[in-house]
């Protein structure tokens, strides 16, 4: 089954108060393929395939479970992925097991790269000069655009969600408060552990819960944060 459009949306520059407000609202829709391809079952190859790359990109979110304990729930949830959220309306022919696994240590390295950014940026003075905060910003979008590309052509989320952020804009200028968008990178970050631990980490998956409904996926996430680093960094060219 093909995926359906993608429906991208997005509003700006919304008023509150005498200070202007550069506001996103971004809806994505993606449609889970549920075919299983040319891989037969049988062959129980989720058993075999090398998962130590995902061990190591996902290591923050093993929590307090047993190294082999996290290694059963990847597998588990790499069987499923593969057999029943992947964009298969993309692929001449099912990758191979090895692929995948590949990309989902690229997504949880990127997240990872995410978060150390605005760890750094968080951590910078007020004083700071622009073209370090620039910077910054420029290498969030780059990063968000290469998390939004790993999963885009690769795995299908399956839900509408929609996501909106704010970001006050300093008075008597067009440029959007550097504390603010720190601020909305740090709650993207959040929201983007928790669609990862829902869709790559996930104790029953494909049981859907009422909470998925209103719930954030990766695509969504990483377009935000795309297009809101690159408003904050044009406003400092």
């Amino acid at each position: 089954m093909k995926a359906a459009p993608a429906k991208k949306q997005v509003r700006s520059c919304k008023r509150r108060r005498p200070s202007h407000l550069v506001v996103f609202v971004v809806f994505l829709l993606s449609a889970v393929s549920l075919s299983g391809g040319g891989v037969s079952r049988k062959d129980r190859f989720w058993d075999q395939v090398d998962v130590a790359p995902i061990l190591q990109a996902g290591l923050r979110h093993q929590g307090p479970v047993s190294e082999q304990d996290f290694e059963q729930l990847i597998r588990h949830n790499f069987r499923f992925i593969y057999f029943n959220a992947l964009r298969e309306d993309l692929f001449l022919s099912m990758p191979k097991p090895e692929k995948v696994a590949s990309r989902i240590a690229r997504v949880f390295e990127l997240s990872e790269e995410i978060r150390t950014l605005v760890k750094e940026g968080r951590g910078l003075s007020p004083d700071c000069p622009s073209l370090k905060r620039k910077q910054l910003a420029d290498e969030l979008a780059r990063s968000s655009e290469q998390l939004y590309a790993t999963v885009h052509d690769f795995f299908a989320e399956g839900h509408v969600s929609r996501y909106e952020c704010r970001v006050g804009v300093e008075q008597g200028t067009e440029c959007p408060l550097f504390s603010d968008y720190l601020n909305e990178c740090a709650e993207i970050c959040g929201m983007l552990d928790e669609a990862l631990v829902r869709y790559f980490l996930n104790p029953a998956p494909g049981v859907v819960r009422l909470s998925d409904y209103g719930a954030v996926s990766i695509e969504v996430l990483s377009v935000t944060l795309r297009r809101l680093s690159l408003v904050v960094s044009k406003s400092m060219d």
